[in-house]
């Protein structure tokens, strides 16, 4: 940031034809003062002094962190951030939701945690964990449909996704008996409480959390991560992958078929978002599979 004002400051010094040595001082401050404001912002700086703008990109030593339009790899006139800015960004990321996710492998069976009090923990992590791709996105100038959310064919998407609930649902209940009758292990005791809904006001708050997750973990683990890792490493493929891997990580509780089957729940989720580069159907069938088991189950008596 310091060779930058330098930069402009050594442009400012250059005297215009009727200025005055105020007169240069006063738009050298502006334009430093402009300048700063869009470092601290994140934006370009666009209201700098055409001439002095364009000097100060000349002297520039290293890329500018603002890509042109239409350098997206998916958009036309949008922008997006150089990798270095988008691997730190996934970093901190990843370090606020791995170390929560990974401690499911080890202290939720152990203590006596209510529904309500993970129902409502839960929810507020996951709002406040979307509010921070949205500020990212919003940030670097990227588009919703970025990330997968779009209203374009909704109605359709929300259809294609009740339909193929059930054969997801199916083939997930198949994928997880296979694995334990080979072997992998499945909880040696009941599931946590807070996983189980008693009453009518549990089940309420039970169908809030539900909706909750599955838009908050489309968001970030189909839309956001996947776009970004894809760009990180270069490959759609490793992208969906590490992403679900990722996504597998916060059901240690299940036991190691239970992970298997919730990682290849998250690759399944994932093609169905890059096939129709939209998060609605899948949104939908991660919605109708959490609320048959957290909700819909327990109301019937079943678990």
């Amino acid at each position: 940031m310091t060779a930058r004002v330098t930069t402009i400051s050594w442009n400012q010094s250059r005297r215009r034809p009727g200025d005055s040595r105020r007169q240069r001082g006063l738009r050298l401050l502006q334009n430093a003062r402009r300048y700063l404001l869009g470092e601290i912002l994140s934006t370009r700086p666009r209201d700098l002094d055409p001439i002095d703008a364009t000097h100060e990109q000349e002297a520039c030593p290293w890329p500018h962190p603002w890509p042109s339009k239409g350098e997206g790899p998916d958009t036309k006139g949008t922008r997006s951030p150089i990798p270095r800015q988008q691997l730190a960004e996934v970093l901190v990321y990843l370090f606020l939701i791995v170390p929560s996710m990974v401690l499911s492998f080890f202290v939720l069976r152990q203590g006596n945690v209510g529904f309500v009090f993970v129902a409502v923990a839960t929810i507020l992590r996951d709002l406040s964990l979307v509010s921070l791709v949205l500020f990212f996105t919003w940030r670097n100038g990227e588009p919703l449909r970025r990330i997968g959310w779009t209203a374009s064919r909704a109605w359709r998407e929300i259809i294609l996704g009740l339909a193929l609930f059930l054969p997801f649902s199916l083939g997930v209940g198949l994928l997880g008996r296979m694995l334990e009758a080979a072997g992998l292990t499945a909880p040696s005791t009941p599931l946590p409480a807070f996983i189980a809904a008693r009453g009518p006001t549990e089940l309420v708050l039970a169908a809030v959390l539900v909706a909750v997750v599955a838009f908050a973990e489309e968001t970030i683990f189909r839309g956001y991560l996947i776009l970004r890792l894809q760009s990180i490493t270069g490959s759609r493929t490793a992208a969906v992958i590490l992403s679900s891997l990722i996504f597998s990580l916060g059901h240690g509780y299940e036991g190691s078929a239970g992970v298997v089957t919730v990682g290849c729940m998250g690759l399944t989720l994932a093609l169905i978002y890059l096939g129709r580069q939209s998060l609605v159907a899948p949104t939908v069938i991660h919605f109708l599979q959490d609320f048959l088991g957290i909700v819909l189950l327990p109301l019937l008596g079943m678990h």
